[in-house]
């Protein structure tokens, strides 16, 4: 009787100690599941505070653009002061001429005289030095710091040379620290109509898609074109006026291209126009 009872005392022992080591197990199991997850959710948060510090992309997809920020970048885009069919000037060709271009492939005086469109001018009578009138006063003026800033803004260039150039109805001459405007004719001048189509965002750029129509006052006629650079047989209608112009430009936008435009972000985390071209 004595050994049958040792013998089930060892069974039951044996049970519990196998119970125990089974108990064991699991709880480290469970303990060593709960160190990996808890692992990967530390190396996650890692690496997405790496990506977030490396590629500006992460914060950048999360960022929304209204229409009026959207129109704002639009308006960097350079095109012509003029219509300059005749190719009366240095710059005969801008963003909107088909093929992908960029800045370095425009004439910088046009990107003076389209970043001229939108620098502040400076209340002066002061005359300057100019080859249009020997020394008088010009019709209006910008500081070079001034123009030179808006340049850097819209494409984020500061290698560019004070130099004279053309805006519509005359011409723009450094002197004195000014950009000195003097306007001796009547101008031909081309006005921009615009229509968003939708952004998007790519890697670090913001890409925009515009459709646009242009008009050119040319003589007593104003003209609705499809480019800057249009022969007048090609215009899509002709005014006597620019309001009777503009209203057809605004009413019938979905005749004009659509164009597709890039901007890049600066050092300083801005977006600037790098380049522009037809889209299909």
């Amino acid at each position: 009787m004595e050994e049958k009872k040792d013998v089930s005392t060892n069974k039951s022992n044996k049970s519990t100690t196998i119970i125990i080591v089974i108990l064991l197990l699991i709880i480290l199991g469970l303990g060593g599941f709960v160190l990996y997850q808890r692992s990967l959710l530390d190396k996650e948060k890692t690496n997405t505070g790496s990506d977030k510090k490396n590629n500006p992309t992460v914060e950048v997809e999360q960022k929304k653009f209204s229409d009026e920020e959207l129109t704002g970048y639009l308006k960097d885009v350079p095109y012509l002061p003029e219509y300059t069919i005749d190719n009366l000037y240095d710059y005969k060709e801008d963003a909107y001429r088909g093929e992908k271009v960029t800045s370095s492939d425009l004439n910088e005086k046009l990107l003076l005289a389209h970043a001229y469109r939108y620098a502040e001018r400076t209340n002066t009578t002061e005359e300057v030095e100019a080859s249009i009138c020997g020394k008088c006063a010009a019709n209006e003026y910008v500081k070079e710091e001034e123009l030179l800033r808006v340049v850097k803004d819209m494409y984020n260039i500061d290698t560019i040379k004070a130099t004279n150039f053309t805006v519509a109805g005359g011409g723009v001459e450094f002197t004195g620290g000014y950009y000195a405007a003097f306007f001796a004719r009547g101008a031909t001048k081309l006005d921009r109509y615009s229509k968003l189509v939708k952004y998007e965002i790519k890697d670090n750029d913001l890409v925009i898609y515009e459709k646009v129509l242009f008009t050119a006052n040319i003589s007593t006629n104003v003209l609705v074109l499809k480019t800057t650079t249009s022969d007048t047989n090609e215009a899509l209608q002709t005014f006597t006026n620019n309001d009777e112009a503009s209203k057809y430009a605004l009413d019938n936008i979905e005749l004009g291209n659509t164009y597709k435009h890039t901007f890049k972000i600066n050092s300083e985390g801005k977006y600037y126009w790098y380049s522009s071209e037809l889209s299909n």
